[in-house]
């Protein structure tokens, strides 16, 4: 089935279902899950890939007092394809107190998390089952950073702080989390397409 996730202020995840009925399309309300105290500012799916022993699951930015990006596993069935229940797998602690951050996922080397943190860096985490839990910083901003994504093609990451400043980073090598800066662009003297 089709699955909507909703995070609420008060730390909740709500899970729903698209259904159609009487030739609708509509949302029924399958179970929400406490998953912490803190607001929670981004979720993010990210699909199984069984060559990596990865099972599907998400990233959730939560903030303070809980302050981390959680990977939650997604646990389904019976009857098959069935979404019954989330798990947390792990917390990775990330400094998110006050202000909304996002995260994203890359696929690129088993699949990582990256999230925006308030320590004025992109955080990236191997989220592979087979690999320990390395965490790092990719540091170049000033400011808390509150916005990541990655390009189509997992080669490129850009982040963005609160003080208008978009760092894009390049990956070193094929599968590699190791990222580095791509010299500065001033964004003030690109102007749209028309």
């Amino acid at each position: 089935g089709c699955f909507m996730f909703v995070g609420t202020i008060e730390g909740w995840i709500h899970v729903f279902e698209h259904v159609e009925q009487d030739g609708a399309a509509a949302l029924r309300f399958k179970f929400k899950l406490q998953f912490g105290k803190g607001a929670v500012t981004c979720i993010t799916f990210v699909p199984a890939r069984p060559a990596e022993e990865r099972p599907p699951c998400l990233l959730v930015c939560a903030q303070k007092p809980d302050s981390n990006v959680a990977i939650l596993d997604c646990v389904y069935g019976p009857p098959s394809g069935m979404l019954t229940s989330l798990q947390v797998r792990h917390r990775v602690p990330v400094q998110i107190t006050t202000t909304p951050v996002q995260c994203c996922f890359s696929p690129s080397g088993g699949g990582h998390l990256i999230s925006g943190s308030e320590q004025k860096s992109a955080v990236v985490c191997c989220i592979s089952k087979k690999s320990s839990l390395q965490v790092f910083a990719l540091k170049g901003h000033t400011k808390t950073v509150v916005a990541v994504a990655v390009n189509q093609a997992d080669t490129m990451l850009a982040s963005a702080d609160i003080g208008g400043k978009l760092v894009i980073w390049r990956r070193r090598q094929e599968g590699s989390a190791r990222m580095s800066v791509v010299p500065e662009v001033n964004l003030e003297s690109l102007s749209p397409e028309r």
